[in-house]
């Protein structure tokens, strides 16, 4: 795959072509429809997490606001992207994308169990779009949970002994992701 960068603020249409002498010169050419950026408004509902709210915070055009979880049954959650689920005992399942840190919602198939103390990382879903970018060499983690993930779950990262990042579609909302 290529990646190509483009400034869009307010969208347009894109054509490639590539300069190839080949038998077939009409796939030698793609184009694509552009919409405007939009703001991505997260919801991270749990207790404050600095390193969570600057990741999410610095994010070019995202929104980002912290609610307890006794909070969440209340808030609007029309044009949320994603609710993050820090540390809360029972967690939903919002009609958007879920990332489950911590904790983990009432899915058939999804148990968090006993603690691992700092889990080797042996693999990683190199192939899958949500490790595009990413390298887990270096990464050192403290501790995790054992984790047992749905039968229609994708392993995205993986220590010796468990899965540590798991990511599903369910049936409640959009895609989930537990860590």
């Amino acid at each position: 795959s290529q990646i190509f960068e483009a400034s869009l603020p307010s969208g347009g249409n894109v054509k490639v072509n590539f300069e190839a002498k080949d038998a077939l010169e009409c796939d030698n050419r793609a184009w694509k429809v552009v919409d405007p950026p939009q703001a991505r408004r997260i919801l991270i509902v749990g207790r404050n997490n600095f390193f969570l709210e600057r990741v999410f915070g610095s994010a070019p055009g995202t929104e980002c606001a912290v609610i307890a979880p006794e909070a969440y049954r209340g808030t609007a959650l029309e044009g949320l992207f994603a609710v993050v689920w820090n540390g809360v005992p029972v967690p939903e399942v919002a009609p958007c994308n879920n990332i489950y840190l911590g904790c983990c919602p009432r899915v058939p198939g999804l148990l968090l169990g006993d603690k691992v103390d700092a889990p080797d990382i042996v693999d990683w879903n190199t192939s899958h779009p949500v490790n595009r970018f990413l390298d887990f060499d270096n990464l050192l983690i403290a501790s995790a949970s054992m984790l047992s993930l749905p039968d229609q779950a994708v392993t995205v990262l993986r220590s010796s002994r468990t899965p540590l990042i798991g990511l599903f579609e369910s049936d409640q909302g959009g895609t989930c992701i537990v860590a």
